[in-house]
């Protein structure tokens, strides 16, 4: 028959298991720690994933958005600089076929027969004189030629006579209602818009209009009058050479007449 054990055994026995009970514990917990999944839930884990990786994916996207940036203003087609109007014809106006041969005179498509000849266009300028015979110069308020000296006229509209294109330019532009006019000269000139430069031909005439008529111009057109002799103060500061030219023939012929 076996002994019972005594107190103190029991005491002992009780000490051991409740030490290798701990023990085992703090091996579990160390082993947990060590690994990274031990603990997805932990405050310091969180903090981490949620404030690194965020920052990382904004620089990725940062970067990405200013290589596109780059991208596209490299691939941007550049401005356009002046260029006659013949070149701008890159397509067919009537099938919108590719111009292979930009710039051709005429331009004929190769596609569907159209042709196109870039003809200059009429425009008509007024030297208008008064019973002194000084000359009406009309300061531009846009351009080509914003700010310099020029005369009265326009482009001849669908329709319309060359006399016609005259009165009417003269009429908007100056409230002037012309009573004679004869032709002075003609002569060729260049009329750039929107980088786009047509062929102009200007057909100049001498105008009389009636005495003591008041001028009011058209604000989108002009921003100055005077009445003149044009020195080289003027002509050097002519909008175009088209209107020097017609300007100084005027000036001979005055020269002429005055003798």
């Amino acid at each position: 028959m076996k002994k019972k054990p005594s107190a103190a055994t029991v005491k002992k026995l009780t000490k051991k298991s409740a030490s290798r009970k701990s023990a085992k514990k703090s091996s579990r917990k160390s082993t947990r720690s060590s690994h990274p999944a031990a603990h997805p839930t932990s405050k310091s884990s969180v903090g981490r994933s949620t404030t690194k990786k965020p920052k990382k994916s904004t620089k990725k996207t940062a970067k990405k958005s200013a290589v596109k940036s780059v991208r596209k203003k490299s691939s941007a087609p550049p401005k356009r600089s002046q260029e006659p109007i013949e070149k701008a014809f890159r397509y067919c106006p009537s099938c919108q076929t590719p111009n292979d041969n930009p710039g051709e005179i005429p331009f004929r498509c190769h596609e569907c027969g159209f042709a196109f000849f870039f003809g200059p266009v009429a425009a008509v300028g007024g030297l208008i004189v008064n019973e002194d015979q000084e000359l009406l110069l009309v300061r531009r308020a846009r351009d080509p030629g914003k700010g310099q000296w020029g005369l009265p006229g326009g482009f001849v509209d669908r329709g319309e006579s060359i006399e016609e294109a005259l009165r009417r330019e003269v009429t908007e532009e100056t409230q002037l209602k012309v009573t004679e006019l004869s032709l002075l000269t003609t002569g060729p000139n260049n009329y750039t818009y929107a980088g786009v430069t047509a062929d102009v031909i200007d057909l100049f005439f001498v105008c009389k209009v009636h005495a003591n008529a008041k001028i009011q111009l058209e604000p989108s057109e002009l921003t100055e009058f005077k009445w003149c002799v044009p020195t080289k103060r003027e002509l050097n500061n002519m909008a175009f050479p088209s209107n020097r030219i017609a300007v100084e023939q005027w000036l001979q012929e005055r020269k002429k007449t005055s003798k």
